[in-house]
């Protein structure tokens, strides 16, 4: 992979999945957003843990993910401290069990803006540096993600649907 010193922002990476995401890109030499909810002490131990194991920068935004207001000043932030970001990881995201009958309203309405809007905001604030490449698929791209899902790495993933068109679809 030719990620070095590239930019990515992880939406909900302070614990999880999210996490290990981070730091799987962190691995690769990518520089951090972390994003997420936690105790202020441990997150800055996290971050200044994952800068000095990798040597990537690793910045922390806590916005609320259910704000789109604050989505855009954590994107603005971001862009005016890194130039931008490369890459984008919309993570975040809660649940809650409960019958219909008495799943609370507020709940669903904070499912939906952290599930399903935060996703909107930050790729929509993140289209003037992350744009869609609009190239035509080389030849090289489709074997290298056939290879991955070959892999033991995508032993996971069945029966999925996987674009790889360069973000025309997007368009």
């Amino acid at each position: 992979m030719h990620l070095k010193g590239k930019h990515a922002l992880v939406t909900g990476s302070t614990s999880g999945i999210g996490l290990g995401i981070a730091e799987g890109l962190a691995k690769e030499g990518v520089n951090l957003v972390l994003n997420g909810f936690g105790d202020a002490d441990a997150i800055e131990a996290l971050r200044d843990r994952l800068a000095r194991q990798y040597a990537v920068q690793v910045i922390y935004d806590g916005a609320d993910m259910s704000q789109g207001t604050e989505i855009a000043r954590m994107m603005a932030e971001v862009a005016a401290k890194t130039g931008g970001i490369d890459i984008l990881v919309n993570n975040a995201g809660i649940q809650h069990v409960s019958p219909v009958e008495d799943f609370p309203e507020a709940k669903w309405d904070a499912i939906l803006a952290i599930n399903l809007s935060s996703a909107f905001h930050t790729t929509k604030a993140a289209m003037p540096y992350a744009q869609p490449t609009k190239r035509f698929v080389s030849v090289e791209q489709i074997a290298a993600t056939t290879l991955f899902l070959c892999s033991d790495a995508a032993a996971s993933i069945t029966g999925s649907h996987i674009a790889v068109e360069g973000g025309w679809v997007a368009q």
